[in-house]
């Protein structure tokens, strides 16, 4: 049974491989393909092998794999509003790295989605042939390119769940139980990666259920589902597990007082999006007119993909790559079934969009605005001890992950305290939006970690932390003027370091 089972794994990665090449010119030519395509997705985030960091949502997930690597526990010792699964391939790829190297983080990146390529591909033959299966992962190398760097070139939550929820919908269409039990797991890999990828279930549910023997499958893509999920939250600290996904967010995901504000986003970011990826969404609207009946689970797939890029009102750009696997999926067999000068023009058209945004990454720093962290990182790592832990008053992560010091609280930003985020009006926030509980949390990771150094952007005026100064917050203003003394200014940033007699005692 073992060997049968083998024997049907390496029929699958060959089948999957095979697809690339049309499945008639042999393995050879196939595998030829596969390095042409996994050659795309390497030059079109060759900046990523050169830059060294995109985006905050990179610096949150470095700072969470050092405390992982360091001993300490997800959700306890450190914590973001993000399922587990990112930040622990973080610290696998930072463990067989040997450093905190982000390089080799967008490394894993590149093969990860040249995998999903590669799923995409295999899924699209099986729908609607050989050259369609070329076109889905040719679309897909190129609209994953094709919008502003931070954004895309970010090894960020959106790339990591596109394998498993792309996979899982793949499997999902076998017909098979065994295939849509695969299908619940992998839905449930997705999901740990972002919560939004639960959607993808619908989807998933939808084709199991135009399958034979669809009670069965239906059962088993359920169960697996819940099984994954329920076996990571028990790993995890079931109460700690929701609360860090679901319960506590109640705050980040409501848009009270910001619905025309975040009307505009979506508007603009949208718009935007759109216009960069135009030619697969003209192959989407030519699928929606010549084969609108066909491929129904891709449409629900598209429409509940669309549902998570809406969730929360935030309209961030890395948010759409969520749309991408059905929208190529879509477009792939029109894009097949065109002509040759059409099918070239198109080639052309998918190309150019995606090399100027490629080349735009270079520049990333400049166009996003993004802090130079490196003066900061520098004079931490001259002031204190490699074993001494930090706490930035601000949203500035960088500073952990280049300093190589630890966060002495649990939390990677202090929006979980001041309910400051990203995708709302600069200085709207209210503790109302705050996480339950942060306060507390707080003062209590402070007792167990005391920080040597206390660093406050809000002077700096640094990603809108201006409107949040220290002396807003009675509690943290009074603990810093009891224990800490100010000691120096970099980049507009007040450092507050620990009087040396300042005692360590639990803090009421």
């Amino acid at each position: 049974m073992i060997h049968d089972c083998n024997h049907l794994a390496r029929r699958r990665v060959r089948g999957i491989f095979r697809v690339v090449g049309g499945g008639s010119a042999g393995i050879g030519r196939s595998l030829m393909l596969a390095l042409i395509l996994l050659s795309a997705v390497a030059l079109l985030r060759a900046p990523t092998l050169v830059v060294p960091i995109f985006n905050s949502d990179e610096a949150y997930l470095a700072v969470q794999a050092h405390v992982l690597r360091d001993g300490g526990r997800l959700y306890h010792d450190v914590a973001d509003r993000k399922p587990p699964l990112v930040p622990y391939l973080y610290a696998a790829t930072f463990a067989v790295r040997g450093a905190d190297d982000l390089i080799a983080v967008h490394v894993l990146a590149i093969g990860w989605l040249f995998a999903t390529a590669l799923v995409l591909a295999w899924d699209a033959k099986q729908r609607s042939g050989a050259s369609a299966g070329l076109w889905a992962a040719a679309l897909f190398v190129a609209a994953s390119a094709s919008y502003l760097p931070a954004e895309t070139q970010a090894a960020n939550f959106e790339v990591f769940m596109l394998l498993p929820a792309c996979l899982g919908m793949a499997l999902a269409g076998r017909g098979k139980p065994l295939s849509a039990l695969a299908a619940g797991a992998l839905i449930a890999a997705a999901t740990l990666c972002k919560q939004t990828a639960a959607v993808t279930l619908l989807a998933a549910g939808y084709r199991v259920f135009t399958a034979p023997r669809r009670g069965l499958g239906l059962l088993a893509l359920g169960a697996a589902f819940v099984t994954v999920l329920g076996v990571t939250a028990a790993a995890l600290g079931p109460r700690e597990f929701y609360f860090w996904t679901v319960g506590g967010n109640a705050g980040y995901l409501s848009a009270d007082g910001v619905l025309s504000y975040a009307f505009a986003r979506f508007a603009i970011i949208t718009g935007s999006f759109l216009v960069a990826n135009f030619l697969l969404c003209w192959l989407v609207t030519r699928a929606a007119r010549t084969r609108a009946r066909r491929d129904l689970d891709l449409w629900v797939w598209l429409f509940t993909s669309a549902i998570g890029v809406a969730a929360g009102l935030r309209f961030f750009g890395h948010y759409y790559l969520q749309l991408l696997p059905p929208a190529c999926l879509l477009a792939a067999a029109p894009a097949s079934e065109l002509g040759e000068r059409a099918r070239k023009l198109v080639a052309v058209g998918l190309t150019i969009p995606a090399l100027v945004f490629a080349s735009l990454g270079f520049y990333s720093a400049r166009i996003h605005d993004m802090p130079d962290y490196r003066p900061l990182a520098a004079y931490v790592r001259e002031h204190t001890a490699p074993t001494d832990r930090i706490a930035i008053w601000g949203h500035f992560p960088e500073v952990y992950w280049a300093s190589g010091r630890m966060p002495a609280m649990r939390f990677v930003h202090t929006g979980f305290l001041t309910g400051a985020s990203g995708g709302r009006p600069a200085g709207s926030a209210t503790e109302h939006f705050a996480t339950p509980g942060a306060w507390e949390l707080l003062f209590q990771d402070f007792h167990t970690h005391p920080p040597r150094l206390v660093i406050d952007t809000s002077p700096a005026r640094l990603r809108d932390y201006e409107h949040y100064p220290i002396a807003r917050y009675p509690r943290l203003r009074d603990y810093l003027s009891e224990h800490y003394h100010q000691s120096a200014t970099v980049d507009g940033m007040v450092i507050y370091a620990r009087t040396d007699s300042a005692s360590t005692a639990a803090i009421r």
